[in-house]
């Protein structure tokens, strides 16, 4: 039986998402299936009556075989699976394998693109810390409002590695979530197409499904650490830069920044100029911006405040966000917190200065 290479084309780039080493074809059902211990993406609708068998065979060189083709591809099973174009012909070794049962529930749908957004900036922040035993997951919850705080008013996803924590936040109605998605997941979530994104949730597993595509994700066992509980609640100094002035800064910066000083580098706030310098041994690069200060009152009081700070978390902070950023802080050794529009990070200095 004969199918369209962008038919394949299509289903095998939305399965790549999952990132295992196997796929299952299962050929009566038309669907093909990415499964590990934690993570089970789905893609159906693919074109059933080539055999009544599923097969597994390896992920990486199907790919490869499909994305090298082009027209339409006659398929065979037999003791192999067997692609043939016009002009190549490509078989891949198979095991017999069956597909993991599983029985979504979905209980709420919303906006992909919004969860998409959400999930993009926080899970920057998510990478995993085994130091700390912190990242890897990042949480997507509601927020609740209103005069008896019932009211379901926002969406948020946060993530952290213990060093830094990013948080994105947009206005949303409709039914309370809280799921700690495994970064995989999030993976596989960003690479989904549609408009609607449907959720739900088992006692063991987390389900998000949109169009042909579902996803189901193991539910994290640990607590969410949420680092949010240390940021300060009052700020001495309050500052604000525009974002591609801050970028361009750190631009400059990069040129030295050093992996063996953490990728520190010393931001200074003084006489109206923003000034980054990296930090290194024989080696050295700076650049400044304008700025202005809004904590204390500049009539009163001129600042000159500095602090060592992770050079690629300020990168990946000004590189997703636009405008006006206001950056708050109380020393050179408690936390500072960023904010532009709906995102915020909330990050630790590297060293004392």
């Amino acid at each position: 039986m004969k199918i369209l290479s962008s038919e394949l084309k299509s289903a095998i780039k939305k399965i790549s998402a999952a990132k295992t080493e196997h796929v299952i074809w299962d050929f009566a059902a038309g669907k093909m299936t990415a499964a590990s211990l934690d993570l089970v993406l789905e893609v159906t609708g693919l074109p059933t009556g080539i055999s009544d068998k599923s097969v597994q065979v390896n992920a990486r060189k199907l790919t490869a075989a499909i994305n090298r083709m082009s027209g339409d591809i006659d398929i065979t099973v037999d003791k192999s699976l067997t692609l043939k174009s016009a002009r190549a012909t490509i078989q891949l070794e198979i095991l017999p394998a069956k597909a993991p049962v599983v029985t979504p529930t979905y209980t709420s749908q919303m906006s992909l693109a919004l969860v998409r957004s959400l999930l993009q900036y926080s899970a920057i922040a998510a990478d995993p810390n085994r130091a700390s035993n912190f990242g890897g997951v990042v949480q997507l919850s509601t927020v609740v409002g209103g005069i008896e705080e019932e009211k379901v008013v926002g969406l948020q996803a946060i993530g952290t590695n213990g060093q830094r924590q990013q948080t994105a936040c947009e206005e949303f109605t409709g039914t309370p979530i809280n799921y700690l998605i495994p970064l995989q997941a999030v993976t596989a979530i960003l690479a989904l197409e549609g408009t609607l994104l449907e959720l739900g949730s088992s006692e063991k597993q987390l389900f998000f499904r949109s169009e042909n595509v579902s996803i189901t994700a193991s539910k994290m066992v640990k607590e969410f650490p949420d680092c949010s509980r240390f940021a300060p609640k009052e700020f001495k100094y309050v500052f604000q830069v525009e974002a591609e002035a801050f970028k361009s800064v750190l631009r400059t910066a990069e040129l030295m920044i050093d992996p063996a000083t953490a990728n520190a580098c010393s931001v200074c706030f003084l006489d109206n100029a923003l000034t980054v310098r990296s930090i290194g041994v024989n080696s050295s690069a700076e650049d400044s911006c304008e700025f202005t200060q809004i904590s204390p009152d500049p009539i009163f009081e001129s600042v000159d405040f500095s602090a060592l700070l992770n050079h690629k978390y300020l990168s990946d902070f000004v590189t997703a966000v636009s405008g006006p950023v206001t950056i708050s802080a109380n020393s050179s050794t408690r936390p500072f917190v960023f904010k532009a529009g709906r995102y915020q990070m909330l990050v630790a200095p590297t060293v004392e200065k």
